[in-house]
């Protein structure tokens, strides 16, 4: 039987010079030789420090225990629910968030609610809390922990597995872009560049709804990690926030192939063609790649606070502006200036999944200056095409109403 891997890296840290090597036991040899120190974004050179000061953890989440269990590469696997024969899964943290630190094991927990699966959680709080260049060299260490303990359960268990960290030898690698605002000026701690089979960027991949952007420069990084500077991790610990609720809400991370977060803005690579349109995050493996790789760019919406998930819609109408929100009813503003009677005006709307059939389409405009005249405008037809299928309901308006009374726009009769 083959025991099949996936390997999602949500975060990752950089690692300032002089020549040094340490040797550990199974894990093999660190120097502080470039790329690892030495070079422009790497000036100080560092070597990790012991594997027993990093203090590494594999925590393992079943169907069958209630708790995680804690496994190592010994004899004391054949004693866990580990279990060869099915899929197994690796939580793997970098940046963490104060107050936040457990969030590998709450995305453990939510994934083996809805698979079987073996789910390990990585820990290594004690090598992650410390000055940022050190904290970024101890992650090679953990990087050849969680090499080490795959390959110890490929032979122990007697199967075959492929778990790598990029294309050059993945079975599959998705990225998750939130942070890639500039790094020497915004201190954004991802990266914007392609490095796996699919990248999805939520939000333009930058800056995330509901966060704000850091400032500083690369020189902050210690005063940061040790709190004596403040620093904003909301970017950077959507992705894994992301990734948690798509495991039970994948419909609401569809993303969108396109050349670039403005095109995405202004509706230009909507909707979706036959197949075009993976999922970001945890059903991301689903997407048939041509020749096994993609080079283009996914981008999709997401919501400002948990839930996240969204569903794209484009709406194209007759409408005026109004407030974003009524109990009961959503409003989006379509235009706001001069509209001309009979003209379509697009607007693209980012909706909570689930919103189910849409039965009708409420309507209602402002003129924002007094008309004595008290004129009547109403939507005369609405169409809303839903991304993920292209699908269109088309929407028929009577009579039109006086500014802020509410026209209930029902779908057209053949």
């Amino acid at each position: 039987m083959t025991l099949m891997w996936r390997l999602s890296l949500f975060s990752f840290i950089i690692g300032t010079f002089k020549a040094a090597e340490v040797c550990y036991d199974k894990l093999g040899c660190f120097n502080d030789h470039p790329p690892w120190g030495g070079t422009q974004q790497r000036p100080v050179g560092l070597v990790p420090w012991h594997p027993e000061d990093v203090g590494t953890r594999f925590l393992l989440f079943t169907q069958a225990n209630r708790y995680y269990q804690e496994i190592k590469p010994d004899e004391s696997i054949d004693v866990s629910n580990y279990g060869g024969r099915r899929k197994s899964r690796f939580v793997i943290p970098g940046y963490l968030k104060k107050n936040d630190e457990n969030w590998p094991q709450d995305m453990c927990k939510a994934v083996v609610q809805r698979e079987n699966v073996n789910c390990i959680a990585v820990e290594w709080k004690k090598g992650v809390k410390t000055r940022y260049a050190q904290a970024a060299n101890n992650a090679r260490v953990v990087a050849a922990q969680v090499a080490f303990m795959i390959t110890f359960l490929m032979v122990t268990m007697g199967t075959d597995a492929c778990v790598r960290l990029d294309t050059s030898d993945a079975a599959f690698v998705d990225v998750i872009h939130t942070d890639g605002l500039p790094f020497n000026s915004k201190l954004g701690l991802g990266m914007t560049e392609h490095v796996g089979h699919l990248e999805f960027f939520p939000n333009g991949g930058e800056l995330m709804r509901g966060c704000s952007a850091n400032s500083g420069r690369p020189t902050d990084l210690d005063s940061i990690w040790d709190g004596s500077k403040s620093f904003d991790g909301c970017n950077h610990v959507r992705a894994y926030q992301y990734y948690t609720e798509s495991i039970s809400k994948s419909q609401g991370f569809v993303g969108f192939p396109c050349s670039n977060k403005d095109d995405f803005a202004d509706g230009k690579c909507f909707p979706c063609g036959q197949d075009e349109c993976p999922l970001m995050g945890h059903h991301a493996d689903k997407f048939t790649l041509i020749d096994g790789l993609s080079n283009t760019k996914y981008f999709l919406n997401t919501g400002r606070s948990k839930p996240f998930a969204r569903e794209v819609w484009c709406r194209a109408a007759l409408v005026l502006d109004g407030p974003e929100f009524i109990t009961g009813i959503h409003f989006f503003s379509l235009k706001r200036g001069t509209l001309t009677s009979g003209k379509k005006y697009d607007v693209m709307i980012d909706a909570q999944v689930d919103v189910g059939e849409v039965m009708e389409v409420k309507f209602r405009w402002n003129n924002h200056i007094i008309d004595l005249l008290k004129p009547k405008y109403g939507a005369s037809r609405v169409e809303l095409q839903r991304g993920r299928d292209k699908e269109i309901f088309f929407f028929c308006g009577t009579e039109p109403v006086p500014e802020n009374e509410i026209q209930t726009v029902l779908p057209c009769q053949a």
